[in-house]
């Protein structure tokens, strides 16, 4: 090979350096991601190359190290996609031939390009392995034939790309007639010789992390997760391991792959928690700059793995974490209830709350971050720029230890969190196009309006237990609704005075009914905030707003601004 100073590089066929060595994917790697696309893309730019007699086609850059002196294979930095669909790709040439009984030609593909023979084992290896996830699966699919059991999403994807390119290449070949086994052949030399790809080796997982970020910056796509792994990498020197261990548990933890847009959000998160509000453009460039040292690439990765495990919890009620004997049902509620209102602003000051208050004004936070939602959801702008700025400068201030509770926090927050007198005014005319917001608001209501302890913890609103019922419907009829006028039938359905809710087996399918066909429905609800709306002997613009005006002197009280005690 070629070489400069440290760094060895070649162009060569992708089949040929598959034949050439011995690789490995890292534990750290993500699993096997290419969808059905991307492998009709790469059998489509082949096929294309192949009829028009390219001599070369190119795939790109393989980053690779041999750093590891206790590995004899060769690790993958950068590459896996490709070589992984290449493998399926001369495991489906394997395939078809073995179907035209051209055994020769099969073993020759399986033992040059598959597998090696491990003489201490006497078994045959695969000159790819994957990641542990999919390394197994993989070994079953490719090199035993023994139609394993999918039981990733990852499985699945190399499943279908087997049968796919295998499906590709027998009718291809059958396309050719008595040219058949030329045209089988043709490819395998294609693959061998012409669909080439520049190999770069390096000496240490450091310096290929060097180089694939140098790719990066010249055109490779890639998410902030992949960049942010490989710049803590090549960041950690001799601490490589420990920022390894770090990088997965948290990925565990999230059962998530660095790729995921999921994992790239908890990234953001976590940073704002401790920065400031970061855009996720930005993210990366700022993480880069001030983690400057192996030890600070330590102690971030390690900050990873152990929010990752908070950041989980705040995904699910049921995490171990909610049922620990510090906190109460209501604790699980709150999470549950924040979840359903879908909201991601407050997760970096809930992570920051989580590590460093105290159980009792977490449990105090929680149950009011529920209400400054709620409220932030009618008033508007909850979604905008300006609060996620102020819960992570929130956040922030939290682990400086100027903030240690609820009260001190709705202190700092109290320019983002709206008042009674604001909150009631824009509920009275507030409209809500989400069902499942609007069915929680009223079941809160309700638990409320019949004296229930803490009403805006409601258990899920089950859409097949509780409808939501727009008593002038959302395709209202003008001649059944003629107090409306043709703007008001389109814009006073959704507003919250003209929802109610009704048992799926009250509900005797009255959608789009007149008033009169609705109202005795209504009135044998057992829910009591739906028999009060049917004492109304017509329902028109005015009793709509008389509704939603009471409703709202009842949510001020439902959602309450102060922290609970």
């Amino acid at each position: 090979m070629p070489s400069g100073g440290r760094l060895q590089y070649d162009l060569v066929g992708i089949a040929t350096a598959l034949a050439s060595a011995e690789y490995r994917v890292p534990t750290y790697q993500r699993s096997y991601a290419w969808k059905e696309t991307q492998v009709q893309d790469f059998w489509d730019d082949l096929r294309q190359a192949m009829d028009a007699g390219d001599p070369d086609y190119f795939l790109g850059t393989l980053v690779l190290t041999t750093g590891d002196a206790n590995e004899r294979r060769i690790t993958i930095i950068d590459g896996q996609q490709r070589l992984a669909t290449t493998s399926l790709f001369l495991a489906a040439l394997r395939d078809v031939w073995a179907g035209r009984d051209e055994d020769e030609q099969a073993e020759d593909l399986e033992k040059n390009y598959l597998s090696v023979f491990d003489r201490r084992a006497k078994t045959r290896e695969p000159r790819l392995t994957l990641n542990e996830e999919d390394d197994p699966f993989f070994r079953d699919l490719v090199i035993d034939q023994s139609a394993p059991a999918a039981v990733r999403e990852s499985h699945e994807r190399l499943e279908w790309a087997l049968d796919y390119l295998a499906a590709q290449l027998t009718e291809d070949a059958d396309s050719h007639g008595k040219r058949a086994e030329d045209r089988l052949i043709a490819w395998a030399e294609f693959m061998d010789e012409k669909a080439t790809v520049i190999t770069v080796t390096v000496p240490s997982e450091a310096d290929a992390f060097v180089i694939f970020e140098t790719l990066n910056d010249r055109g490779a796509r890639l998410t902030v997760g992949d960049l942010l792994k490989n710049f803590l990498f090549m960041r950690s020197k001799d601490r490589l391991e420990t920022v390894k261990t770090s990088w997965v548990q948290a990925l565990n933890e999230l059962d998530l792959s660095a790729e995921n847009e999921d994992f790239v959000t908890f990234l953001r998160h976590h940073w704002s928690s401790m920065h400031g509000a970061v855009r996720e453009r930005d993210m990366y460039r700022a993480i880069r700059d001030d983690i400057t040292t192996p030890a600070k690439a330590a102690k971030y990765a390690k900050q990873l793995a152990e929010a990752a495990d908070l950041y989980a919890a705040l995904n699910s009620p049921s995490d171990p974490y909610w049922t620990a004997k510090h906190f109460s049902t209501s604790a699980r509620a709150n999470v549950e209830t924040l979840n359903r209102l879908d909201l991601e602003q407050n997760r970096p000051l809930l992570l920051a709350v989580m590590e460093h208050f105290a159980a009792k004004e977490l449990r105090r936070t929680l149950q009011a971050l529920v209400s400054w939602s709620l409220r932030g959801i009618v008033v508007g702008g909850i979604g905008g720029g300006r609060t996620e700025k102020a819960y992570c400068d929130a956040a922030v201030k939290v682990r400086e230890g100027k903030i240690k509770t609820a009260e001190e926090l709705l202190s700092e927050l109290s320019n983002i969190v709206p008042t009674d007198a604001v909150f009631q005014e824009e509920f009275a005319r507030a409209r809500q196009t989400k069902a499942g917001i609007s069915r929680y608001i009223l079941l809160a209501l309700e638990r409320a309006h019949s004296g229930g302890k803490e009403p805006e913890l409601v258990p899920n609103a089950n859409e097949d237990e509780v409808n939501l019922e727009h008593i002038l419907p959302q395709r209202a009829k003008s001649a059944d609704w003629r107090a409306f006028t043709m703007d008001q039938l389109a814009s006073m359905a959704q507003r919250i005075g003209n929802h109610v809710l009704l048992k799926k087996t009250e509900n005797a399918k009255i959608g789009n009914k007149p008033w009169l066909a609705k109202k005795p429905v209504l009135a044998r609800s057992s829910l009591k905030l739906t028999r009060v709306a049917s004492k109304s002997a017509d329902w028109n613009p005015a009793t709509i707003s008389a509704r939603q005006k009471t409703l709202a002197r009842l949510a001020v009280t439902t959602w309450p601004r102060k922290p609970p005690s």
